[in-house]
């Protein structure tokens, strides 16, 4: 969709089609800025993940010692809770408003 297009459909739009479109814009910077987090903060788990497996095995401790690690590592740091499910749910919910703002 093109910005004049969408710049003429506010123009004609009601006032309260211009409400369900602005809440859509809102929804959809907000799913933006919480996209950019998580895969931000995935990456950042990942870099995290990977230092401490180099750490550990510049020490060159024995295998059973790696593995009591890494358990005391999940205990300590907070995994994203968000499930496959949720991700899939987002980005359907993202096109079906997409299609519906498509359709206006």
């Amino acid at each position: 969709m093109k910005a004049s297009s969408l710049v003429a459909l506010l123009v004609r739009a009601s006032t309260w089609e211009c409400i369900v479109l602005q809440f859509y814009l809102i929804y959809f910077i907000l799913h933006f800025i919480g996209y950019i987090y998580i895969w931000s903060y995935g990456t950042f788990y990942l870099f995290h993940v990977f230092n401490s497996t180099k750490k550990l095995f510049q020490r060159d401790i024995s295998e059973a010692s790696v593995a009591r690690a890494w358990r005391l590592e999940a205990c300590r740091t907070k995994v994203h809770k968000h499930s496959a499910e949720q991700y899939a749910l987002h980005f359907l919910t993202s096109f079906v408003v997409l299609a519906f703002i498509g359709k206006l």
